[in-house]
């Protein structure tokens, strides 16, 4: 009788708390790295503290050549940041662009060092005036600025839009595509404006036409940025 209870007796059980001391730590998520330095500083300070580090003082300030240079926007990429600034000019002259500044800076406890400086990394309208931008991630795995400027004159008027990609060490201009052209100041009938359509990351692009016509064009990218395919149909000035 005693050896059949003996061979009744449950197995023994396992270290419970082992086992549940193994469950908790592999559901534990690894801890996530705190950001340090600059980097922990608010948004609003990171952008006056990397303005300083190229200009010396705050925003805004006006250069030597009389433009007032302000800072727009603090991007981070990979561990380092990217300041964004406009130049603008009052009652500049019609060919007299603004642009923006583009400067590349590595964290240094709380604040940063410069590692390159691109001032005119983007042309603006005439008259002094900046582009109208904004920064997109659709193009690709980089920042791009998307920038519209353009030009009127003797009844011609064209926009273009520029795509800058802002690499690892410098602002590379990828494509400068025609989004608007109107001959209708001089007596013509043409009147047309293009926007960005269907984009395909780091492949290619449409950009949709409408107005006195319709049509579309394909920009696909290559080693030197996007160009369109085929001859397009859209003029110029």
């Amino acid at each position: 009788m005693l050896a059949m209870l003996a061979a009744c007796q449950p197995a023994p059980v396992a270290n419970r708390s082992s086992q549940d001391e193994a469950m908790a730590n592999a559901a534990t998520p690894a801890p996530v790295a705190q950001p340090t330095g600059v980097a922990a500083l608010p948004a609003a300070q990171q952008l006056d503290r990397g303005f300083r580090a190229v200009f010396g003082q705050a925003s805004p300030i006006t250069d030597k050549d009389g433009m007032t240079v302000k800072a727009e926007r603090l991007l981070w990429q990979d561990g380092k940041a990217v300041l964004i600034t406009s130049s603008t000019q009052a009652d500049a002259c019609h060919a007299c662009a603004g642009s923006l500044g583009v400067y590349y800076l590595r964290p240094e406890g709380d604040g940063f060092n410069v590692a390159g400086r691109f001032p005119k990394a983007v042309a603006g309208n005439g008259f002094g005036a900046a582009p109208d931008w904004s920064v997109s991630d659709k193009f690709g795995a980089a920042p791009v600025i998307y920038a519209e400027a353009g030009y009127t004159g003797q009844g011609y008027s064209c926009n273009s839009a520029t795509l800058t990609e802002l690499t690892q060490s410098a602002p590379r201009t990828i494509a400068t595509v025609p989004i608007y052209y109107s001959d209708q100041g001089a007596g013509g009938s043409t009147d047309v404006t293009g926007k960005i359509g269907k984009v395909n990351r780091d492949r290619d692009f449409t950009v949709d036409y409408s107005g006195s016509a319709t049509f579309h064009d394909l920009w696909r990218r290559g080693p030197k940025g996007y160009t369109v395919v085929g001859e397009s149909k859209m003029q110029t000035c």
